[in-house]
């Protein structure tokens, strides 16, 4: 906030976060899906006791990360509309300077 009660926004940095969120978000997609890859392979051949217990976790799993994901897109898209929004705002406020 500045001095005077009013806000700054520093549009590169929120571009350069939005950049960064989506990057990791987007690497821990690839992660997610080659964990459920090799749960989906195990789960044919994991033929014991313990494995009677892994289809509820692949499924709380798979819950959470969605939930994750779903989570991330949601806050990228948040962030994307408020740069989105500024730039709109102070496009039209230095229109009206001229």
């Amino acid at each position: 906030m500045a001095g005077n009660g009013s806000f700054m926004v520093d549009l590169a940095a929120l571009s350069h976060a939005i950049g960064k969120v989506s990057a990791h978000r987007d690497a821990m997609k690839g992660g997610i899906q080659g964990l459920r890859t090799t749960f989906n392979n195990v789960a044919d051949i994991w033929l014991c006791p313990a494995g009677t217990t892994f289809v509820s976790a692949t499924a709380h799993f798979n819950s959470v990360t969605d939930n994750l994901t779903s989570l991330l897109d949601d806050a990228i898209g948040r962030m994307q509309t408020a740069h989105d929004n500024y730039v709109s705002a102070e496009t039209t406020n230095t229109s009206n300077l001229q």
